[in-house]
């Protein structure tokens, strides 16, 4: 009778893998060589909602435990309402949100002009992710001028 190997191993009773080749920019696309795996992500091109409505389109990259997100330059001009911050349309996927809510200082553009002071981007952990003209939300961008953020990328850890 001739040896016959369990089903997913070799004759020597090895573990055998198939590797499938995955899309890329995909939030499935795994890869099982990198502990914690693999992923990648390019958000749909969706409007934002608040100080301005341009449609964004971000890119996302998860190795391991390490996330990158890279926004590209942003900028549009404001409606005549004066508001405080800005949300992306797309949410982050839940692959790549973090435990809780971060905060990171970003580069403002108001009125047209880089901002000396500090904005914020706040990423939550239900994938809501927000601009604010000032860390402590106490200022309004420039209603009817040109505002946003240059290209930015921010990282953080998450199990």
């Amino acid at each position: 009778m001739a040896y016959e190997p369990r089903p997913g191993y070799n004759s020597l009773g090895q573990r055998e893998f198939t590797l499938q080749p995955s899309p890329l920019r995909n939030v499935n696309a795994v890869n099982a060589n990198v502990p914690g795996g693999y992923r990648d992500y390019t958000s749909p091109s969706t409007a934002c909602t608040g100080a301005i409505t341009v449609a964004v389109s971000w890119f996302v990259i998860r190795v391991g435990h390490t996330v990158t997100i890279e926004f590209p330059y942003i900028t549009d001009t404001l409606n005549t309402t004066a508001l405080a911050y800005f949300r992306f349309g797309a949410v982050l996927p839940e692959a790549f949100r973090p435990r809780g809510t971060f905060y990171f200082p970003v580069t403002i553009i108001d009125n047209g002009v880089f901002q000396a002071q500090a904005g914020v981007l706040l990423v939550s952990a239900v994938g809501i992710m927000d601009v604010y003209k000032l860390t402590n939300g106490s200022a309004n961008f420039t209603a009817a001028t040109e505002a946003g953020i240059p290209a930015t990328s921010v990282s953080w850890v998450a199990f």
